[in-house]
C-alpha cells in the first residue's frame, strides 16, 4: 500500500510544483526525494538494532503524518522540500527493514516467491502510482485529494503490519555502540566478504547501464523513429508492464530455484532488451524490447534480494540491504549523467547499444561471485592420520584426498592440493563464514590472513599433529593449523 502511495505523492507534487515554481522547483523536489536514499547504510543500522515491526509501523505512521500535513497546508517550496526530505528519510529506513524480514518469516525455498511479491509492490509504484496520482490530481480538490489518499495508504499499511509477529533484533541489547560505528561495521562486512562486494558493485553497474533507458528512450522514439509523444508513453509503460508480468510469474515459478541462476538469466534478458532497443527499426520492436528489459529488471531485483538473504547473516542484513539500496540510487544518478553525455556525443541508438554491451560485461563480475568462496572459519577439530576428522570434530569427509593425484607429481604440489581439499571439506561439512568466533568449533574464527586470502591460516612452527603429510613440515600451503576442539562459546 505504501509503495503505491509513494507513486501518488510524487506525481501529485510534481503537478503542483510545475506551474507554480517551474522546472527548478521540480528538480529541487525530485532531489529532495532522492538524496536521502543515499543514506542506506545508516538506515540499515536501525533495522538491525530495533524491533522490525515496531520500526516499520512508526515509519508508516510518521509518513502519514507528514503527507497529511502537506495535504492540509500545501506549503511553499522551501517548506515542502523539507517535508519531502523527511518523508524520503522515513522511506529509506522502511525499505531495508521490510526486506530483512523475508528470511525470518518464510522458509529458504520460499524466499524467491516472497521477494517476487515484494517486488510486485515496488513495481506498482511505477505502474499504478503515477496513473492514480494524475487522476486524483485532476479530480476535484486536486493535490489535496491525492495527498489525503496517500496518507490513508500509510495508515492502512500500518494497520496491516500489526498482523506480523514481534521479531526481536539479533543484536545483543547489552552492547553499547554508536550508529556511525555500526554503519562502519556494516560497510566493513560488505568490503571483507568478496561475494557480497561483487554483488553490490554489479548492482551499481547494472542500474547505471539500465537506467540510461530513462534518458535515451524519449530521443529514440521522437528524434530517431519520429514517433509521437503517445508512442513514447506506450514504450515507457511497456517497461513497467514487463516488470509487472515477470513479478507475477516469479511468485509461482521461482520456488526452490537457484537464485544465482535467476539473476544471470535476468541480466541476459536486460542486456538483450537494451541492445534490441538500439537497433529497433520500428516502434513495435521497441515496445517488445522494453517488455523484455522490464521483465529482466524485475527478476534481477528478485535474484539480488534472494542471494543476499541467503549469504548474509541476520545481524548484518539490514545494513547490507541499506548499502544495496544506496548502490542502486548511486547507479541511477550516474546513469542520468552518463546518458545525457552519450546521447549528445553518439546519439540514442549508440547509447542503447553501449548500455547493452555494458550489461553483458557485468556477467563477468557475477561469474566471479559464483567462483569465489566466502571467507571460511578455521577447520574444526584435529584430523586422524588418514585425513578424516576425529570424533571431536564430529564430521565425516572422503578418505585419502591425495590418492587421486598422480604419484609422479612433485610432493609440494600434492601437499598443497591436499591442504586445499581438506579445507574445502571442512567448510562443506558445516563451518559457516564468521568474522569473530566460529559457531561450530572453539577456534577464534578466521584470522586476518584467512579472511583476506580465502585459505586457512598457516602455522609458523613445525606441525606435530594432523595428517602424516603435515607432521614435521615447516609452514607452507601444506602446513595447516588445526585448532583443538573445546566447549562451545555459550559454555564459556
Amino acid at each position: 500500500m505504501s509503495f503505491v502511495g509513494d507513486g501518488i505523492t510524487t506525481t501529485a507534487l510534481v503537478l503542483l510544483v510545475a506551474p507554480r515554481d517551474g522546472p527548478a522547483g521540480v528538480a529541487l523536489l525530485l532531489c529532495a526525494n532522492a538524496l536521502p536514499r543515499l543514506g542506506g547504510p545508516l538506515a540499515g543500522v536501525l533495522s538491525d538494532r530495533v524491533q522490525t515491526r515496531r520500526l516499520m509501523m512508526r515509519c508508516e505512521l510518521a509518513s502519514a503524518l507528514v503527507i497529511g500535513l502537506t495535504a492540509v497546508t500545501l506549503p511553499p517550496l522551501p517548506v515542502l522540500t523539507g517535508l519531502m526530505v523527511f518523508a524520503a528519510i522515513l522511506a529509506t529506513i522502511r525499505n531495508p527493514a521490510g526486506r530483512s524480514l523475508v528470511p525470518v518469516l518464510v522458509n529458504p525455498a520460499d524466499r524467491a516467491p516472497a521477494n517476487a511479491l515484494f517486488g510486485l509492490a515496488r513495481t506498482l509504484t511505477l505502474t499504478v502510482g503515477p496513473g492514480l496520482g494524475g487522476l486524483l490530481g485532476a479530480a476535484p480538490g486536486g493535490a489535496h485529494t491525492a495527498l489525503v489518499v496517500d496518507a490513508g495508504t500509510f495508515v492502512v499499511s500500518a494497520s496491516l503490519l500489526t498482523g506480523l509477529p514481534a521479531i526481536a533484533p539479533v543484536r545483543d541489547p547489552t552492547t553499547v555502540t554508536g550508529v556511525w560505528a555500526e554503519a562502519a561495521e556494516g560497510l566493513r562486512y560488505v568490503v571483507v566478504n568478496r561475494r557480497i562486494l561483487i554483488l553490490v558493485l554489479s548492482l551499481f553497474l547494472l542500474v547505471a547501464f539500465a537506467a540510461v533507458d530513462n534518458v535515451a528512450l524519449v530521443f529514440l522514439t521522437g528524434d530517431t523513429l519520429h514517433a509521437s509523444s503517445a508512442a513514447y508513453g506506450l514504450a515507457a509503460s511497456a517497461f513497467g508492464a514487463g516488470m509487472l508480468l515477470a513479478s507475477l510469474a516469479c511468485t509461482r515459478l521461482t520456488r526452490g530455484r537457484n537464485p544465482m541462476a535467476l539473476l544471470i538469466l535476468a541480466v541476459v534478458a536486460t542486456g538483450v532488451g537494451t541492445v534490441i532497443n538500439g537497433v529497433a527499426p520500428v516502434l513495435a520492436v521497441v515496445i517488445a524490447a522494453q517488455l523484455i528489459a522490464g521483465a529482466g529488471n524485475a527478476v534481477e531485483n528478485i535474484g539480488y534480494d534472494t542471494v543476499i538473504q541467503d549469504l548474509v547473516p541476520r545481524p548484518f542484513l539490514g545494513r547490507v540491504f541499506g548499502t544495496v539500496g544506496t548502490a542502486a540510487q548511486a547507479g541511477a544518478a550516474f546513469a542520468y549523467a552518463l546518458g545525457s553525455f552519450l546521447i549528445g556525443l553518439a546519439g540514442a541508438r549508440a547509447t542503447f547499444v553501449l548500455a547493452g554491451i555494458g550489461t553483458f560485461a557485468v556477467l563477468i563480475l557475477l561469474g566471479r561471485a559464483l567462483r569465489c568462496r566466502p571467507p571460511p572459519c578455521a577447520p574444526c577439530g584435529r584430523t586422524t592420520q588418514r585425513g578424516r576428522p576425529s570424533r571431536a570434530a564430529g564430521r565425516a569427509v572422503p578418505d585419502r584426498a591425495g590418492d587421486r593425484w598422480p604419484r609422479w607429481w612433485p610432493r609440494a604440489r600434492r601437499d598443497r592440493l591436499r591442504a586445499h581439499a581438506r579445507w574445502a571439506w571442512c567448510s562443506a561439512a558445516g563451518c559457516s563464514p564468521c568474522s569473530r568466533r566460529c559457531a561450530c568449533c572453539s577456534s577464534g574464527g578466521s584470522s586476518r590472513r584467512t579472511a583476506r586470502t580465502g585459505s586457512p591460516a598457516l602455522s609458523t612452527a613445525r606441525s606435530t599433529s594432523g595428517p602424516r603429510w603435515v607432521r614435521g613440515r615447516r609452514a607452507s600451503h601444506s602446513a595447516l593449523r588445526w585448532p583443538k576442539p573445546g566447549p562451545p562459546r555459550s559454555a564459556r
